[in-house]
């Protein structure tokens, strides 16, 4: 199985005075067979973290680690990239610009399928209706439009699209927030399934922390492009060393919220970047 990790990695966006650090020179282990939750409000980085690990976003200075080695080499032949595609998929929660409009969603998943494994028509088919079975989806629904499809079921085509491929890694970006809650819990469910039956490693990135505990064994918490915390879910849930992320806590807690957010935030002004690129560049990648 494929294990990442993020060595120093920043990104800045803008220049001279109008310049913004998202992400802040952070350092984090993604174990083969882990689920790392990413945690943190709007503006802390943690998207841009996410689209830098699959190498849709460069960093400024540091590095991604595959296994060990470099992944920028690998970006630069068509080769390495549909072998890294193979190995690490992204899930997004932009769903509307994610699709082809004039392209069934069988159309959508069988390229990845196609292309990066290598499947024929029919074995495409099976693993897309396999596929979409462990995820509560009718296969009749993808002979459907992007249009005729809800949004939530739209989000669990993308999320069947990136699994249909069997990648040894995924990262998940806010991939519930869209979802009702009866959904959401089939679909972290059905998440948790994949990796305990694949071996497969993953990193949620979301700002719902009871959703992002449930599905992680290791929390990592950021606050303006900066790693505060990290460490094992029920330790970091049970004994949070940063205020941050005792407010974080107490958001969902209640009582308490308030002060702790004071004692965090007063005197600063909110960090949503306006230059931060949007989730909407996790297009289907197959080249």
């Amino acid at each position: 199985m494929t294990a990442l990790a993020a060595e120093r990695l920043t990104r800045r966006f803008g220049h001279g005075r109008r310049a913004h650090t998202a992400v802040d020179a952070v350092d984090v282990e993604f174990p083969a067979g882990s689920r790392t939750g990413i945690v943190g409000e709007s503006g802390s980085g943690k998207s841009t973290l996410g689209l830098m690990l699959v190498g849709l976003d460069r960093p400024n200075g540091g590095r991604v680690l595959v296994d060990g080695d470099d992944l920028a080499p690998r970006m630069r032949t068509q080769a390495g990239r549909r072998a890294f595609r193979r190995e690490v998929q992204l899930i997004a929660q932009d769903t509307s610009s994610s699709f082809d409009p004039l392209r069934t969603l069988r159309d959508a998943l069988r390229t990845p399928a196609r292309q990066l494994v290598g499947l024929s028509i029919d074995e495409a088919d099976a693993r897309i209706a396999e596929t979409l079975g462990m995820l509560g989806i009718d296969p009749a629904f993808a002979d459907r439009y992007p249009h005729e499809v809800s949004g939530g079921q739209r989000q669990r085509f993308a999320i069947a699209r990136a699994l249909v491929v069997r990648p040894g890694f995924v990262v998940c970006d806010e991939v519930v927030s869209a979802l009702d809650v009866s959904v959401q819990g089939q679909v972290l469910n059905s998440l948790k399934r994949y990796c305990a039956q694949t071996g497969a490693g993953l990193a949620f990135i979301s700002h719902g922390l009871p959703a992002t505990a449930f599905i992680s064994d290791r929390l990592v918490v950021m606050y303006r492009g900066v790693v505060v915390e990290q460490g094992p879910t029920e330790r970091v849930i049970a004994e949070p060393e940063h205020p941050y992320t005792r407010h974080l806590l107490n958001a969902h807690r209640g009582p308490g919220f308030e002060e702790h957010r004071a004692e965090v935030l007063a005197g600063s002004e909110p960090l949503v970047p306006a230059s931060e690129p949007s989730a909407g560049i996790a297009r289907e990648v197959t080249r």
